[in-house]
């Protein structure tokens, strides 16, 4: 819930935190397990009859998420590699290999020719969901930040600065109205969703000025106004 401090000048003081939790799922790409998520909205703000003054964040914390099909990929990866290569590039092993010679009637005791033969004796060794085994290969995955493994790493953050003045108390001829704003967004997910690698965040900044000038005639009957704004 907001604070509010008011002094004898009229001046307001609001303090202010939103904090949520949760657990989703989110389909782009891959598929992504948001499981124990954090986010924070937090604010503080000066208030006046002719100003304002206000900086608030959005804090987000990905918690203990990972991209689920790479999750898939990588056990089956932990068991038996797709592909296994020598140092000089050349195939040795792997599930595929394994497949091949099968297929082609070189393992003894399995019919060549037989693409279910030829497959369950590639498949011999899979780990299967339930075993120790296989608990441990998910947790050891889901550890592991992408590309080794299935875990992403969110810290992004978004912080937003923004005031106004009102010059009606000093300014009497017409109404002065000027402001600005600041916003900063901090992408930082480790490499696991941006293109953030070796620790460097991406920020992207934003900033804008306003300026308006008013003035009533004829007892309020017209009023002529002239603005302008600039964003980069």
């Amino acid at each position: 819930m907001p604070v509010y401090i008011t002094d004898l000048q009229k001046v307001e003081a609001i303090i202010q935190g939103n904090y949520g939790n949760g657990t989703s799922v989110y389909t782009g790409q891959d598929r992504y397990s948001l499981k124990n998520f954090d986010l924070g909205q937090y604010k503080i703000e000066l208030k006046g009859d002719n100003f304002f003054l206000r900086a608030y964040t959005t804090q987000e914390r990905s918690g203990d998420s990972y991209a689920a099909g790479t999750l898939g990929q990588l056990v089956n990866e932990a068991y038996n590699p797709s592909v296994i290569r020598n140092a000089s590039g050349a195939v040795i092993g792997g599930w595929f290999a394994e497949y091949a010679t099968a297929f082609a009637g070189g393992v003894p005791g399995v019919t060549g020719g037989n693409p279910a033969a030829a497959r369950a004796f590639a498949d011999r060794n899979r780990l299967v969901p339930g075993t120790q085994q296989f608990d441990d290969a998910v947790n050891a995955i889901k550890k592991k930040p992408i590309p080794n493994g299935a875990g992403f790493n969110d810290k992004t953050n978004l912080y937003h600065y923004e005031g106004m003045y009102n010059f009606k108390n000093s300014v009497k001829f017409a109404e002065i109205i000027v402001g600005g704003n600041y916003r900063v967004y901090s992408l930082n997910s480790e490499g696991t969703l941006f293109a953030d690698k070796d620790g460097r965040s991406i920020s992207i900044k934003e900033w804008g000025a306003y300026g308006q000038i008013s003035k009533s005639f004829f007892s309020d009957v017209l009023k002529l106004s002239a603005s302008a704004r600039y964003d980069k």
